[in-house]
């Protein structure tokens, strides 16, 4: 049945395919030739179906060129017959009366061509007028909607110029005021202004600045050109421009003393300091410079505030010595502070005076420098721990990123930190915590019978029969405690929760021996045991079955040995056990 599958059924479909690929090209060509051939009868068909359709429209375009073509050579013809009419004229005048006569017919048509009622004159103003009139219509309408208005301003009843808006004059007002009352002028000046709105096309509008400066030459006032010097708007007087150096050669000295020379670094004063305009002052606002560089080089007494907070045992007096103020300096800033009782964690508010420069210089700087990233703490179920105790699979580890950023300081303090660029150096790593959830096995203590900084009782039941420090019979020290009244097998368990660091059968003298390392750096040992329910490496919880307790090793009886260590030390287990 195989043989006749291969040999006869088998060969059919590949013969079959075979031949399809032999005439695969001959098949393609003949579709192309066929979808063409109705291809290009559909085509045929439609464009028959459309002309069929179209007659009326046929005709209607046809009508339109014909009509418009008579319309545009109408005029074209028209010529053409009183140029042909001007020639017979012309050759029949020269026959019958010579060449004058000839050349007066010629300007006798050639005046009607131009100047007649239909000549090319009067025609061609028909067509431009209305043009041109369209065209100066939409010249008033674009200049009407783009022509700009502004107040036109008039003191005293002279014209001044054009400004925005009132705001504009009243700023310039206030500006000449100052001027005028600088040092305690007793001079006064009249301002009275006029408004008027009005289209000013191209004209400029008038800045604050020089609606002052206008105001001020039509006064009656000596005024001079010079340097005023302003910070932060408020103006300290006016140099002339011989003495406008010395202020220079100062700011420059005042910001150098902070230049480093660092990367991208920008030192500038921290006000708005203006110095280099020059303007009209009154001759009276003019000062000596160097009363100026006095002000600008010198410092000034400022106070800081900070908060104290009250700890056990603070006193008025005491909290008077540690802030170096006096008791009445802090009452002024907390009332009531003398004569009351003070608590924990109040807050006292206090102050240092502190000497800065006149003009606080801000330097901004490009740093680099890298930071770390806080790796986050992900907790997972683990059915191989015991409820209540918890391991760390994967210690997290932070991650590290290289910024450039932009800091500023003002006198040398920071006040802002704004990163350009943070590339990052390496992910943090993520802390992974397996907590318990293994059901407690049966017999085993609780956590609640432990003690915070405590370890559990190890045995179920049982006395000390052997205490810590004890002269045995033996003639050396005890090492830690020996708890008899048990019974073989009875279970031992752990004191506290950690890792088996021991679990060693014959352990010398100690016999069967667990060692637990625990998270607080303290080590127990379970000695003299029978059998031993763990090995090295298990993670044991508070409470748990570790060994059963026996007599093995230098033992005279069924007991367990309990020792406390601290690296080599040997600590008094007393002191971790809950009292009996």
């Amino acid at each position: 049945m195989i043989n006749i599958f291969k040999n006869r059924i088998l060969p059919l479909p590949y013969e079959l395919i075979r031949r399809v690929l032999e005439n695969l090209g001959e098949a393609v060509i003949a579709v192309c030739i066929y979808v063409a051939k109705n291809l290009y009868e559909f085509l045929i068909l439609t464009a028959k179906l459309i002309w069929e359709k179209s007659i009326k429209l046929r005709i209607r375009v046809f009508n339109f060129l014909k009509y418009a073509v008579i319309v545009v050579a109408s005029p074209l013809v028209k010529q053409w017959i009183r140029f042909s009419n001007m020639r017979r004229d012309i050759k029949k005048e020269r026959r019958k009366k010579g060449i004058i006569a000839a050349a007066v017919t010629f300007f006798t048509y050639l005046i009607r061509f131009l100047f007649g009622k239909k000549g090319f004159i009067i025609t061609s103003f028909n067509y431009v007028t209305p043009i041109i009139s369209i065209f100066f219509l939409f010249s008033v309408v674009t200049y009407a909607t783009s022509a700009s208005h502004a107040l036109k301003l008039t003191v005293n009843g002279q014209f001044l110029g054009y400004i925005d808006n009132e705001q504009v004059f009243m700023e310039a007002e206030a500006f000449v005021l100052q001027r005028v009352n600088y040092f305690g002028s007793a001079q006064t000046i009249e301002i009275v202004p006029e408004f008027a709105i009005a289209g000013i096309g191209s004209s400029e509008r008038l800045t604050t600045h020089q609606v002052a400066n206008e105001i001020l030459k039509i006064s009656e006032f000596n005024l001079v050109n010079a340097y005023g010097f302003f910070i932060d708007g408020v103006c300290l007087g006016a140099i002339l421009e011989d003495d406008i150096h010395l202020i220079r050669t100062t700011m420059d000295s005042l910001l150098a003393k902070y230049r480093t020379g660092l990367p991208g670094e920008e030192v500038t004063f921290l006000n708005n300091v203006e110095w280099d305009k020059n303007e009209l002052f009154l001759d009276d606002s003019v000062v000596d410079p160097w009363d100026i560089i006095r002000i600008i080089s010198a410092t000034r007494r400022v106070s800081e505030f900070s908060t104290y907070v009250v700890v056990s045992g603070d006193t008025q007096c005491l909290i008077s010595e540690v802030l170096g103020m006096s008791e009445e300096e802090i009452e002024k800033l907390n009332p009531g502070f003398i004569g009351r009782t003070l608590h924990p964690g109040d807050q006292i508010t206090s102050s240092n005076e502190v000497f800065e420069p006149y003009l606080p210089v801000i330097v901004t700087v490009i740093e680099e420098y890298e930071t770390n990233v806080a790796y986050k703490t992900e907790y997972r179920d683990d059915s191989d721990l015991f409820i209540g105790s918890s391991s760390v699979k994967i210690q997290g580890v932070q991650g590290v990123n290289f910024v450039v950023a932009n800091v500023s300081y003002v006198n040398g303090a920071e006040i802002n930190r704004n990163p350009i660029s943070v590339t990052v150096v390496s992910e943090p790593v993520t802390k992974i915590v397996h907590n318990g959830t293994k059901p407690l096995p049966a017999g085993r203590y609780s956590t609640e019978q432990a003690q915070y900084g405590l370890f559990i009782w190890p045995t179920d039941g049982g006395y000390i029969s052997s205490d810590y420090g004890r002269d045995s019979s033996w003639g050396r020290n005890h090492r830690g405690i020996d708890i008899a009244g048990i019974g073989l097998n009875s279970p031992i368990f752990a004191a506290g929760s950690g890792t088996v660091v021991l679990a060693q059968y014959s352990y010398g003298s100690y016999g069967h021996t667990v060692i637990i390392q625990h998270d607080n750096g303290l080590r127990t040992l379970y000695a003299h045991n029978n059998e031993l329910q763990v090995k090295v490496g298990d993670t044991v919880t508070l409470g748990e079955q570790i060994a059963n307790a026996g007599s093995t090793g230098y033992s005279t009886g069924v007991h367990l040995h309990f020792e406390v260590r601290s690296g080599n030390e040997m600590l008094n287990p007393n002191n971790y056990l809950p009292q009996r």
